[in-house]
């Protein structure tokens, strides 16, 4: 995936969270990747 498609992608799933008052879940989903990927290390 490119860079452009990356930021396309997270600017839908940013706009998706506004309109159904989830703010923060993409945040709380990266911060849980994280873990996985430093427990899986």
């Amino acid at each position: 995936m490119s860079e452009a498609d990356d930021a396309d992608m997270d600017e839908k799933f940013t706009q998706v969270e506004q309109e159904r008052e989830l703010a923060g879940m993409h945040e709380r989903y990266d911060a849980e990747v994280a873990c996985w990927e430093e427990e899986f290390k």
